[in-house]
């Protein structure tokens, strides 16, 4: 369980320098001197600080994920999840204008592509079909662009009428899983 609280304890502290600073600003020194900890610890944990930007994103994603382990209420994880990056705009603000290798932006699609295709793997005990996979692909690229303009336009809607919008572009195919 110490392990976990150090990854823990480095990645809040990485998030807690992002109020501050800019990403590229950001070194390793800064967020080990703000966890406390030596640079080999650090590095016994994350390769970079790329890697603690997914790590804090996928923690703080795991939080609402883990509500609703089954999706059960599809809806209202999407209304939580749009919720919690409507909150912490000011963070997924300045943490999405980082693209290339390692972005957050591709993380957040491979993250939902994942979802999806377990979920519905695990509902219906096999393998997806080409065509429900292409339909995936291109719902989950979408949402995950989607996500991006709402942030970069200042959530132009609130997080509810995003879930609805979300809701409405699920294909039927996919629809029935998270019913």
């Amino acid at each position: 369980m110490k392990a976990e609280k150090t990854r823990e304890v480095i990645a809040t502290s990485f998030y807690q320098l992002i109020e501050k600073y800019n990403f590229s600003d950001i070194t390793v020194k800064m967020i080990c001197d703000k966890a406390g900890v030596s640079r080999s610890t650090f590095y016994r944990f994350f390769n970079d600080k790329h890697d603690v930007l997914i790590s804090y994103f996928s923690m703080t994603y795991d939080k609402i994920g883990n509500k609703y382990p089954d999706a059960k209420d599809y809806k209202l994880l999407i209304y939580e999840y749009s919720q919690l990056i409507y909150d912490d705009s000011k963070f997924f603000d300045s943490v999405l204008k980082i693209s290339g290798q390692n972005s957050l932006r591709d993380h957040i699609y491979q993250t939902g592509f994942d979802y999806y295709v377990q979920h519905i793997e695990n509902k219906t005990g096999k393998k997806i079909t080409e065509e429900l996979l292409f339909k995936i692909i291109l719902f989950t690229a979408g949402m995950s662009s989607l996500y991006i303009e709402w942030i970069e336009r200042g959530f132009s809607v609130a997080p509810e009428q995003l879930t609805e919008i979300i809701i409405d572009s699920m294909p039927i195919e996919m629809l029935q899983y998270f019913q």
